[in-house]
């Protein structure tokens, strides 16, 4: 039995192409999957400060690790808006308020 060695070269070849092939396919596909969610991020971070991303940006958006884009795009996306902590017009007391606890505090600052 003999084996032609320039065969089996040529089936390797083969085989290596496609697998580079195939390859080169699944991370063009992946690379453009985490342009597009970077674009998508960059978008809601344009939104938010009002100024627009460069591209430059967009690029390192797609570089980043899955999880960390993922935190940023939750982080950037929650439409939910502060609830008011209250302000300078509001005049609610907490139940702990009261005057005499102030004068309290301005004696122990002043001293006897």
């Amino acid at each position: 039995m003999s084996l032609d060695l320039s065969k089996v070269a040529t089936v390797l070849e083969k085989a290596a192409e496609y697998l580079e092939s195939t390859e080169a396919e699944k991370l063009a596909e992946q690379t453009e999957v985490r342009r597009k969610a970077a674009s998508e991020l960059a978008e809601k971070i344009a939104d938010i400060s009002g100024e627009s991303v460069e591209g430059e940006i967009v690029d390192k958006l797609a570089s980043l690790d899955p999880e960390i884009s993922s935190f940023l795009s939750r982080i950037a996306g929650s439409d939910e808006a502060v609830e008011s902590l209250g302000g300078p017009g509001s005049r609610t007391k907490t139940a702990s308020s009261s005057e005499h606890e102030g004068g309290n505090f301005v004696a122990w600052v002043t001293g006897p």
